[in-house]
């Protein structure tokens, strides 16, 4: 599935929430060092992006980078938390705020790093699944807090 890119979809500078519920095939798993994408916005190869994926070992994987005055910051990769292709459907949530990335699985903080993210806006469709993954998704909710700073004039 793709979601066509769009601005209320891109978070800039603000916070990013993405929040997922998935039930990976319990015989499904990429192969070591491989992960298969579950979401994602953008491409590491191109630019700014996001993903949560799953990884080798049955857990979260998530890989963030963004943008500081044009030049790219490095890549911020984070994982761990319980298996989640045990058969059961597992609440994903990747929260990006200020210089600080989390990942909570069915509500429990499994992973953070505080790191300089920078601005996440690259134009880019959402893409649902598309690298190999089997299972099933719901509820997918995605929500870029953007300031609004009034106009001043008289």
């Amino acid at each position: 599935v793709i979601i066509p890119g769009s601005p209320y979809l891109q978070a800039g500078d603000d916070a990013l929430l993405v929040q997922i519920d998935v039930q990976p095939n319990r015989k499904s798993r990429p192969a070591a060092g491989k992960t298969y994408n579950i979401v994602r916005n953008g491409f590491a190869e191109a630019g700014a992006f996001w993903k949560i994926a799953l990884g080798h070992d049955g857990k979260v994987r998530v890989s963030i980078r963004g943008s500081v005055v044009g030049a790219l910051t490095p890549v911020i990769s984070l994982g761990g938390g319980p298996v989640l292709d045990d058969g059961k459907f597992h609440g994903i949530q990747l929260l990006k705020w200020d210089n600080l990335v989390q990942i909570f699985i069915d509500n429990k903080l499994v992973a953070q790093r505080v790191a300089l993210v920078g601005t996440l806006s690259n134009g880019a469709p959402i893409v649902l699944g598309r690298s190999g993954y089997r299972g099933r998704m719901d509820n997918l909710y995605i929500s870029a807090q953007r300031t609004i700073i009034p106009a001043s004039g008289s």
